[in-house]
């Protein structure tokens, strides 16, 4: 995201860094949907549905777990029969990706001390938008994009990987992985209310609009019922639009129409999750910073009534 004449607004999965906030100048950071991450599993004629414990998503993601029969998955999986020795292939995203920093995030903070020690790209941390994988071999493949990752995952049997969660149920050949939440309780991202928990339960101060959110996270936040790999989607708009003349009023009705129960119940429709409340009222006051040329007013973007 960088300020040019034809960006006045951009999107992602995760906050811009402080470096990224220097470069973008004054600026709005608005949460626009509720979104998740999930593992997802390729398993043919399996009859239940997997519980993975961070442990063992960080033996499988190093390799240090590499057959579906191992002990500690049919310690939680007991009624599970897979092949014997049937080898699991990973599927994981190359180049950056939010779905990659999420899952990573998840399982460097929930696993158990010295069972994941993975790094970033960087060498600095144990999640990132990019890790230093190990090399791609058989039974360990990289993909670029989320399609790459779908269809993957779609056409090879005992394979793992991480999707959103919507996109990933959709998808008739994948079984969601049962994850254990920070109140030690196993559920899916299908659990009633699971994802809206995650802001409700974990975001009680948020940062005013102009400020850095950077340190948000809603990954393992607490509940019984909460869904621990969850996300905002963040739209950036650069608070002066003065010089976008009536594109800066579209811009900005645009945002004002995301807030709307309207705009929200929309985007349940692409699998994602409506905001809480107190963040839409955070979203509006931050909207109010908005600075539009003279005479430039506000356009009416629903649908019209018949």
């Amino acid at each position: 995201y960088s300020r040019t004449q034809k960006s006045e607004l951009g999107c992602a999965e995760l906050p811009l860094t402080q470096a990224q906030r220097a470069v973008a100048g004054a600026h709005l950071t608005l949460p626009i949907v509720l979104g998740a991450i999930s593992f997802f599993v390729n398993i043919p004629g399996a009859t239940v549905s997997l519980k993975l414990s961070p442990d063992v998503l960080a033996g499988i993601f190093q390799q240090t777990i590499t057959t579906w029969d191992h002990a500690d998955i049919q310690a939680l999986n007991p009624s599970f029969n897979p092949p014997a020795n049937q080898k699991i292939t990973v599927v994981h995203r190359i180049k950056g990706s939010s779905s990659t920093y999420l899952s990573t995030e998840y399982i460097s903070k929930t696993s158990s001390t010295g069972k994941w020690t993975l790094k970033d790209s960087s060498n600095t941390a144990g999640y990132g938008a990019v890790m230093n994988w190990p090399a791609d071999s058989t039974y360990f493949k990289g993909a670029r994009g989320s399609g790459v990752m779908t269809s993957s995952l779609q056409s090879t049997p005992y394979s793992i990987g991480y999707l959103d969660s919507g996109h990933g149920n959709a998808v008739g050949e994948l079984s969601e992985v049962w994850l254990k939440n920070a109140n030690g309780e196993w559920l899916t991202s299908q659990t009633a209310g699971a994802i809206a928990a995650a802001a409700s339960e974990g975001f009680k101060s948020p940062p005013a609009p102009q400020d850095s959110w950077e340190a948000v996270s809603l990954v393992n936040t607490p509940g019984d019922t909460t869904w621990p790999i969850v996300t905002f989607s963040y739209m950036f708009v650069h608070e002066d639009l003065t010089a976008q003349g009536d594109e800066g009023g579209l811009v900005k009705s645009y945002l004002e129409m995301l807030f709307t129960e309207e705009g929200q119940t929309a985007a349940q429709s692409y699998g994602f999750t409506k905001l809480p409340a107190s963040v839409i009222a955070l979203n509006k006051e931050g909207l109010k910073r908005l600075k539009l040329a003279n005479g430039v007013g506000s356009f009416d973007l629903r649908p019209p009534r018949w």
